[in-house]
């Protein structure tokens, strides 16, 4: 099976798209420069991060069986601790402000939930793209 190159955005490209996520701009972001999937980032919980430390660990994964949000292993099978920036650990700050430490990171708008890829992908990251000028040359995996 042939696989499309991944594209590598520039500084400018990832801000263009992170803010035309809107409210998941942050998400866009931790998933551009961190390196972790987006299973990984669908299942991260607050008390996953450290601030203090600026890190981030993926100790769980986000899968969707038959429909059903499943939690498990990351895809190696391995916990990591990925080195966050300044910028984006101040703003997780103040995106998990006052939030218990089992709460999702990131969740979908109704109750909650979490994130799902075909919805975040329709509804979030291809419109995003489209506003940033990126449609057709980007996907999540």
């Amino acid at each position: 099976m042939v696989t499309p190159d991944k594209r590598c955005l520039t500084d400018v490209q990832v801000a263009e798209l992170a803010a035309a996520a809107g409210d998941y701009g942050l998400a866009v972001r931790v998933l551009a420069y961190r390196g972790i999937r987006f299973g990984e980032l669908a299942a991260l919980r607050v008390g996953w991060v450290d601030l203090m430390r600026r890190r981030l660990h993926t100790a769980e994964a986000m899968t969707e069986v038959g429909g059903r949000a499943i939690f498990g292993a990351p895809q190696d099978h391995q916990c990591r601790s990925v080195p966050v920036t300044r910028s984006i650990a101040g703003d997780l700050a103040v995106h998990v402000a006052g939030r218990r430490l089992d709460e999702l990171v990131f969740t979908a708008p109704a109750a909650g939930r979490s994130l799902r890829m075909p919805n975040f992908r329709r509804r979030v990251f291809d419109r995003a793209a489209r506003e940033a000028g990126l449609e057709g040359s980007l996907h999540t995996s």
